[in-house]
């Protein structure tokens, strides 16, 4: 998994948060960040690895995610390590 495969995971995470309104509104709460900020830190790497830890602590929310975005639920994890990495997953 390169840098952009992880990316992409982690924006249709933030998407799949975004469908529903209570979802959102926990990862915010959890987090802290206002919504206006969503927008400004949608591009940033931190924030991609922030959306992936949130998704990761919670077993239903990935499995849910995994499920309706037909993602292999290892990739959010395997995401996450190359987002904090920097680097390119070993093969």
């Amino acid at each position: 998994m390169n840098m952009d495969r992880a990316a992409t995971i982690s924006l249709r995470v933030l998407a799949f948060l975004a469908e529903d309104g209570s979802r959102l509104q926990r990862f915010l709460n959890l987090t802290g960040i206002a919504p206006e900020a969503l927008a400004a830190l949608a591009p940033k790497a931190h924030f991609h690895a922030a959306l992936l830890e949130y998704l990761l602590a919670d077993e239903p929310l990935l499995i849910e995610f995994c499920d309706r975005e037909d993602v292999d639920p290892s990739h959010p994890a395997r995401a996450l390590h190359v987002l904090i990495g920097g680097r390119k997953e070993p093969q």
